[in-house]
């Protein structure tokens, strides 16, 4: 069984990643509001201007705040995928 503490651990752990990377993404020349799972330009931009202690303290919260984007892969469009879905070895 998971542990309450341990489970808010992980969730403030991968808060703290997706900020982290949207603040990197920020920093990056282009438009990165694709990369960043449909945020606006303007919640892109206050996240760049946090501290790292204003993106910890952001980060544990008891929610993730990760948008899951359920759009194909890149590794959906290869031939990869395709050659790991028909492999018995993964299933």
């Amino acid at each position: 069984m998971i542990k309450h503490n341990n489970l808010l651990h992980d969730i403030h752990q991968l808060n703290l990643a997706y900020l982290l990377l949207v603040q990197r993404l920020a920093s990056e020349p282009g438009d990165v509001s694709q990369l960043s799972n449909g945020l606006s330009h303007d919640v892109i931009e206050k996240v760049a201007g946090l501290t790292l202690p204003q993106l910890v303290s952001l980060a544990e919260t008891n929610q993730i705040i990760v948008k899951p984007s359920f759009h194909s892969s890149p590794l959906e469009n290869s031939g990869a995928y395709e050659g790991l879905k028909s492999n018995q070895r993964f299933i």
